[in-house]
Parts: structure tokens; C-alpha cells; sequence
């Protein structure tokens, strides 16, 4: 019940039987929802799976829009949906040695994010489901 506070703003000891509804409607175990979520919680809206906080704010990069398709601007909707394609060209100024790291894992693609709102679970590969390296 780890993910149980930051989806109904309770922890599982001061839970009633309705936020374990609404930790199972946006959380449910291996993909099984329980379908709607509780008419009443600890703490509404009882039909938001981020507690008393409402979704992060999420900011745009420059040159995004909320309908942008670009890589650089959301990031994918499954796991390797990026693979092959190309971060668009970057320039850096200075006239000295510089060194650029870049990182492009997303994370969380070996089974072991647990998603919200009736999102399916994301696994690169087929033996993900564990935790740590798979």
C-alpha cells in the first residue's frame, strides 16, 4: 500500500474501506481496477487519483504546446515508442573543452512504476514486473 498517501492522502492505517476503493480504482493491483471510484473518501474529490493535491502543474519547454508531438516535449506513451528517433539539433556556446552528458531513459520500464488512473503498467520486456534491475 506504498502508493496509498499520494492517492487518497491517507495512509493505509487511517484508511477507510472507501480509500482502499479509491486506491484500487486508480492503482489497481496487476491491472484488475475495481471499475468507479468510492461516492465518499477521507479525503475529496473522491474520483482524483492525487490525494488533496491535484495533478502536477507540468511546464512547458520552450517551443512546446500542449498538443506538441515532439520528443523533447512529452514523454512517450509506451515504452520504447521513441526508439530510433532523433532529439532535435542542439548548440552550445563557448570556446573552451565542454563535455555533454545525456541521459534518455524515462525510467520506471522494468515492471516496477505503479501507475494511476487505470494506466497500464509500462515493461519494455517481458520479464519486467521486478524490482531493481531487470
Amino acid at each position: 500500500f506504498e502508493d496509498m498517501p499520494s492517492i487518497t492522502g491517507v495512509t493505509w492505517h487511517q484508511a477507510s474501506q472507501d480509500d482502499f476503493q479509491r486506491l484500487y480504482f486508480c492503482s489497481p493491483p496487476e491491472g484488475k481496477s475495481c471499475g468507479l471510484p468510492p461516492c465518499s473518501c477521507s479525503k475529496p474529490p473522491c474520483n482524483s487519483c492525487f490525494g488533496t493535491t491535484g495533478p502536477p502543474a507540468r511546464e512547458m519547454r520552450p517551443g512546446c504546446t500542449s498538443d506538441s508531438k515532439a520528443i523533447h516535449c512529452k514523454p512517450p506513451e509506451k515504452p520504447l515508442a521513441y526508439n530510433g528517433l532523433a532529439w532535435p539539433t542542439m548548440t552550445f556556446t563557448g570556446t573552451g573543452e565542454m563535455h555533454i552528458f545525456a541521459i534518455g531513459d524515462w525510467g520506471g520500464l522494468d515492471g516496477s512504476l505503479n501507475p494511476i488512473e487505470g494506466r497500464k503498467r509500462p515493461m519494455a520486456y517481458t520479464w519486467g514486473k521486478r524490482k531493481g534491475p531487470s
